[in-house]
């Protein structure tokens, strides 16, 4: 029933893929036609004599911004459908084996010291990491691999994520709203390196620009536009407005090091900013009732969503670099490196020690929607109750295989107490395959997933 509820979104959502593949293909028609019929108009004014003609570029230049806007909204669309289709494709994967060829296997958690580990299939090919992992950030991935991996949590710690993992369950939309952001900034992610160098950064708040420099930063460009205007008017001579350019260029030459090193920490999350801001966003407008999914929302809503957006706008205009002409323009006629330095400072100084706990949440909400999973895929499941006993104590009625397709894994009862068990039984007749079931399934429940 569920597999076929998935397949069915997945056939809406390729309908609307081609929706919106025509529609982008028509938007950028248009836009096609409205740069050309610029060219022309400007032309007829120009070399035709006929001055009506700048009149219609004016309005058609308008016209091709906002078919750009457009353009860009559409092409926003357009990937958001085609990661939601993956996203399903992803869970139908999950009905069956195909879901061995997913990327993510969590190879790079297995520890020598921890030989168990890879003897449970909890991380490598075709492990339980592999099945379960829907996060998008090195953090999220890392926390759920210390969730598989980690010694059994305290009780309340665990009766919490057992909460927030139920909650997710029930909020169907939701999950898959989040997985699909999630995909998004996986597609896109720096590792894990390159994001605590930027958290570290983020937090060092760097110097303020004095007042000289606040002076220079704002007077200069203004003095550069005016004396530009002049002698666009012919009332001052070329060659006064293209030395103040040239002077502007010079002094972004000047400290363009000093301002690559201020910069750096946005160089490897810029491109990631648009989908954490999405999820942010998401995140404050839903409403939770577990104690771990509320405390990390009331975080994120105290200024997560803005603060983000302000940082992608100065990551945005830091992208101008990649762009030499533009980046010339821009630095001969407002100082760019200037304003974006000491845009970036001032963020820093309001959100920088805001920004891992941010981060941090989101890696906890990845945790506990990857582990989700066993309850999106299978009809029978529960999560397990943990008793506070004197003596070990595994009573299990049902129990399959969490990696063998469902249809496929013969159901188990098992009881096991203070003691000793022997499991007896013919070559390839299951004995490892029980004792691995035993196994994962204690893996989820510690983990706070269902089973």
């Amino acid at each position: 029933m569920k597999q076929e509820a998935y397949a069915a979104q997945l056939k809406a959502e390729q309908e609307r893929g081609r929706l919106l593949a025509r529609r982008y293909n028509q938007v950028s028609a248009l836009r096609l036609v409205c740069f050309l019929l610029v060219l022309f108009c400007l032309c007829l004014a120009w070399f035709g004599g006929q001055a009506w003609g700048y009149a219609p570029a004016a309005a058609l230049a308008a016209a091709f911004l906002g078919l750009m806007a457009c353009h860009r909204r559409v092409a926003l669309k357009q990937a958001y459908c085609a990661a939601r289709r993956q996203v399903l494709q992803g869970l139908l994967a999950c009905f069956d084996s195909s879901w061995h060829g997913f990327s993510e296997d969590g190879t790079a958690f297995l520890n020598e010291k921890a030989p168990r580990l890879e003897d449970l299939d909890v991380f490598g090919p075709r492990s339980l990491y592999q099945y379960l992992c829907a996060a998008g950030t090195p953090m999220g991935k890392r926390l759920l691999a210390e969730w598989l991996s980690s010694d059994p949590p305290e009780a309340d710690e665990l009766h919490a994520r057992q909460k927030a993992v139920e909650e997710l369950v029930e909020k169907a939309g939701f999950s898959l709203e989040l997985r699909t952001l999630l995909h998004l900034l996986r597609n896109g992610n720096a590792d894990l390196a390159a994001q605590e160098d930027f958290l570290q950064k983020a937090v060092q708040p760097g110097p303020s620009p004095s007042a000289a420099s606040r002076v220079l930063m704002w007077g200069l460009p203004a003095l550069t536009w005016v004396l530009l205007g002049l002698s666009l008017a012919g009332l001052i001579p070329a060659l006064v407005s293209a030395a103040f350019l040239l002077l502007q260029l010079g002094l972004t030459l000047f400290s363009y090091t000093r301002h690559t090193g201020a910069l750096s920490p946005l160089f490897s999350i810029e491109r990631d900013l648009t989908e954490y801001e999405a999820l942010f966003v998401l995140l404050e407008k839903t409403e939770f009732h577990s104690a771990l999914l509320a405390g990390h929302r009331a975080h994120i809503a105290a200024g997560a969503a803005g603060g983000l957006k302000k940082l992608r706008t100065i990551g945005a205009a830091v992208r101008l670099r990649h762009n030499p002409v533009a980046y010339a323009v821009a630095a001969s006629l407002l100082l760019w490196d200037h304003h974006c330095a000491a845009a970036f400072a001032r963020w820093k100084q309001i959100y920088g020690a805001s920004l891992r706990g941010w981060f941090e949440a989101v890696a906890c909400l990845e945790a506990c929607v990857s582990l989700q999973l066993p309850a999106l895929v299978r009809e029978n499941v529960c999560f397990p109750e943990i008793v506070d006993t004197d003596e070990p104590l595994f009573r299990a009625e049902g129990m399959r295989h969490p990696l063998l397709a469902e249809t496929d894994a013969v159901p188990n009862d098992a009881g096991l107490a203070h003691g000793t068990v022997i499991i007896t039984g013919s070559n390839m007749s299951g004995k490892t395959t029980f004792l691995r079931t035993i196994g994962l399934n204690m893996v989820l429940a510690y983990a706070g997933a269902p089973v």
